[in-house]
């Protein structure tokens, strides 16, 4: 049956919700993850082999500068490239802590076009995403980092469609090009950084390959994109 037979008689909301899924199963099943050493020879993206218990709805911000309770707003200090593998080193806004989560290539390279306000001479997937929100009348309003489970960290895309907020379970590199394609805040939870966070001191000056390691510790199976 072809997509579109399948998307007859949905209402706009779930058109969208549909599309979501799809772009994002193009994207590959990749999880991504922390990599911690002692000194860290970084990279690692652990995929998660168990059904994870849900995260707790947070509600939506209309202001996207208002503060989330639990939350630290960050931004995105720098893309680097490792011997095994690219990482997305998210700074706190609050604290200045560095949370280092290690992506697949092509998330990679959308992250770092979109960091700089580049383009692809043509639509690379989270483009293309933006697009079929924008066109199906929907809004792409925050993200979140909202957990880490074993090595994997789970994000969420936010989404208005006129009046109606709702949610999407995304990976975090996902999640954190689309906020930077769609100029919206993104939000990683306390918690997250106690977790996996490094002081900036560590980062500032090291070679990718010799990041600091974090209370975590190193995952068993590297690189598993």
């Amino acid at each position: 049956m072809s997509p579109g037979i399948l998307l007859v008689g949905l209402n706009r909301h779930a058109v969208l919700l549909v599309m979501m899924g799809t772009i994002a199963s193009l994207c590959g099943c990749r999880s991504e993850s922390s990599v911690h050493q002692q000194p860290l020879a970084v990279g690692t993206v652990s995929a998660s082999t168990s059904a994870a218990p849900p995260i707790a709805p947070t509600p939506p911000l209309t202001d996207e500068h208002a503060t989330l309770q639990g939350y630290e707003m960050a931004k995105v200090h720098r893309v680097v490239l490792t011997s095994q593998g690219s990482a997305v080193l998210l700074q706190s806004q609050d604290s200045g802590k560095i949370l280092p989560i290690f992506v697949g290539g092509t998330e990679a390279l959308s992250i770092d076009l979109r960091n700089d306000s580049k383009r692809f001479q043509r639509p690379l997937t989270h483009d293309l995403l933006d697009e079929l929100v924008v066109r199906l009348g929907g809004k792409i309003r925050k993200v979140h980092v909202d957990a880490l489970r074993g090595h994997t960290f789970i994000g969420r895309v936010f989404c208005q469609q006129h009046d109606q907020w709702f949610d999407v379970d995304a990976r975090p590199s996902d999640a954190i090009a689309l906020a930077l394609g769609n100029n919206v805040p993104i939000y990683v939870s306390t918690r997250v950084f106690e977790q996996a966070g490094v002081s900036p001191n560590d980062i500032s000056g090291t070679d990718p390959d010799e990041l600091p390691s974090s209370p975590m510790g190193r995952p068993k199976d590297p690189m598993q994109l």
